[in-house]
This record gives C-alpha cells, structure tokens and sequence, in this order.
C-alpha cells in the first residue's frame, strides 16, 4: 500500500527542478506547497519510518535550496515561509527519525542543498522501482 502513497506523493511534487528561473522557482515552490497541506502531509504518516525519514528529507533540502539559491520573488520567499514551517511539527509528531535541514545549524551532506535534494529523490525513486514516478517536466 505505501509505495502507491509514494508515487502518487512524487507524482504531485515532481522530480527537483532548476532553481536558476523565477519561472521554476516558483513551480518549485507550489509543488512543495501542494504536497505539503494538512491532508498530504497525514498520507506522509502511511509510508514506513525509514521512507518517512527520506522523505522528509528530501522535502527539507528542496526547500532549503529553493530559500537559498532561487532568484528571489515575493511569491516565493512567502510560499517557501510556509511550507519550511510545516515540516519541524510533523517530524515531532510523527518522528521519522534525523533529517538533516530542520536545524537552521545543518548544512548540506552533499555539495548543495539541491544535490542533497536530488539525491534524496533518486533514492526514493529506487524504492519504488518498476513503478517509478515518470519525469512530469
């Protein structure tokens, strides 16, 4: 049951995208909105505490660098207030265990943010094998 919670999850948001235009900084930043809401994020409690954790991790490092690198809009800096906001709540909530980002402290595992992020999608990809998510962009 929780890989199709997965994919319908990463169907929503998508794979990560280029921060470099407003364009998709903004697309970014509504995806990670859309999948965050009140009802998504109680689908988030389906999937299994080690998904949970990448999960959320990957979710966290998305937005970390869309805050960090993404040319800067009204639009975004609020959407991304928002969202990043969401994510301590649920983790104590639900605890998923360490995702590296929650802390203002953390830095990067990888090179980036967005490396992190692109990683952490790569290995959820992984889990859901033949059902993978397919490229929206």
């Amino acid at each position: 049951m929780w890989p199709l919670v997965l994919h319908d999850l990463m169907g929503i948001v998508g794979p990560p995208r280029s921060l470099e235009a407003s364009v998709e900084a903004i697309e970014e930043a509504e995806a990670l909105d859309a999948v965050a809401t009140d009802e998504r994020r109680q689908l988030w409690t389906r999937l299994p505490k080690p998904t949970q954790q990448l999960w959320l991790s990957m979710l966290v490092a998305r937005t970390r660098a869309l805050r960090d690198h993404a040319p800067e809009t009204p639009q975004v800096t609020a959407l991304v207030k928002v969202v990043i906001a969401r994510y301590p709540a649920w983790a104590k909530a639900f605890n998923p265990g360490h995702v590296n980002g929650l802390q203002v402290k953390h830095a990067p595992i990888h090179d980036s943010w967005s490396q992190d992020g692109r990683d952490h999608w790569s290995a959820l990809s992984d889990l859901l094998g033949d059902q993978s998510v397919i490229d929206r962009r």
